[in-house]
């Protein structure tokens, strides 16, 4: 399957903003009217489950697990799945997630608090492949 990383797809679309004259600046939005005092006739909104809280919109919902991370390996190319685990390393770190049986898996559960067993079973599924 075709793969990215992300984080490092993200750098770069940002490298190329700044360097075409774009600027970053933070701000706190807790409200749709607080977006009116922005001077920027364009704004990206990419709040994510966020919107759910900003625009009071309930039909946000959250569609992924847990993630458990680890210190990224540079040796390590190669990603796989095994029993409902998905394995991705990454240069910023290993990344391991339960999937579950289907593409339902961790749909809208809005659960904020990490789950350690879920991260542990994630982990210990994947390295068991490598167990003598």
């Amino acid at each position: 399957m075709m793969m990215f990383n992300l984080t490092t797809y993200a750098r770069l679309l940002m490298s190329d903003f700044i360097a075409n004259g774009g600027k970053i600046e933070i701000a706190e939005f807790h409200t749709p009217q607080d977006f009116s005092s922005l001077r920027q006739a364009t704004l990206i909104n990419a709040t994510g489950y966020g919107a759910r809280a900003i625009f009071d919109d309930q039909s946000v919902i959250p569609v992924r697990g847990q993630l458990a991370r680890m210190i990224p390996q540079t040796d390590i190319h190669y990603g796989l799945v095994y029993k409902d685990v998905a394995f991705v390393p990454r240069r910023d770190g290993l990344v391991f997630q339960v999937f579950g049986a289907n593409d339902y898996y961790g749909y809208n559960d809005d659960t904020t608090v990490p789950d350690r067993a879920e991260a542990e079973h994630a982990v210990n599924t994947i390295a068991g492949l490598f167990r003598p």
